[in-house]
Parts: structure tokens; sequence; C-alpha cells
């Protein structure tokens, strides 16, 4: 028989590896004063204000550079994409996937809040795809 504490240990490290399986994007730039932008993973959202620029960058679950990225906009009238290409300068020390440091280019879109409205954004790597609902606010 297997005790409550073991199960419930098994489904934590079940979904805690579940979870760190794709790719992890987050926010390297801020928004300017009185504009709005955030990006939430676990909700799948993004909001930003029309006319403000965001970096987000993107890495694999073993904390490298995405590898194969793309990104697709349902909706592209409300936002624009592009990529950015860091430099040396803006290196990355990986924690935990090598016993070294590294200082790959960073893997980084930038979105633009063109118009109101909301639509959908998808980034594919070659460790999966992720999708966000994207809200563009005055």
């Amino acid at each position: 028989m297997i005790s409550k504490p073991r199960i419930a240990l098994g489904a934590l490290l079940v979904s805690a590896t579940c979870a760190c399986n794709g790719p992890r994007f987050e926010m390297v730039t801020v928004p300017p004063p009185t504009k709005t932008a955030s990006l939430d993973q676990d909700a799948e959202t993004i909001r930003l204000s029309k006319g403000t620029a965001v970096g987000i960058e993107c890495n694999a679950f073993n904390g490298k550079p995405c590898e194969g990225a793309s990104v697709k906009v349902d909706g592209a009238e409300l936002v624009d994409t592009y990529r950015a290409y860091t430099d040396v300068v803006a290196s990355t020390n990986y924690r935990g996937a090598d016993t070294q440091g590294g200082n790959d280019n960073r893997v980084v879109f930038v979105l633009v809040g063109r118009k109101q409205g909301n639509s959908r954004i998808t980034f594919s790597t070659s460790d999966g795809d992720q999708s966000f609902d994207v809200e563009v606010t005055r």
C-alpha cells in the first residue's frame, strides 16, 4: 500500500516536471511611464498599450536560448513582431544548465502594440509552441 504523502509527492513531481518542459518567456524591457506591458505565462496572456514596444526573451526548459524560434500573430494589424539580436555585452550565464557559463546570443522578440483590440500570438520553438492571448489597450 502506498502512503498518501508518497502519492502527493509523486503528483507534485509530475506536475513540476510537466510545467518545465516547454519554452519559457519573460519580459526583458519595461514599458514607458503611463503605459502598460505585462506577460503572464501561466495565464497565457500578454497585455500592452498601443504604441508600446516590449522585449520578450525565450529560453528553453534547460535555461539556454530557444532554438528554431519563430512567431505568428493572428490579427497582425494589432501587433507588430520583430526578432531582436542582442550582442555579447548582453550575455546570459546559465544557472544549472552546465558547469560553465555561456554567452550565446539571447532569443528576444519585440512586440509593438499598433491598434487597440485582442489578438493571439504563437511562439514556435524546437521545444514546443506557446500561445498567448494579447490585449492591446489605449
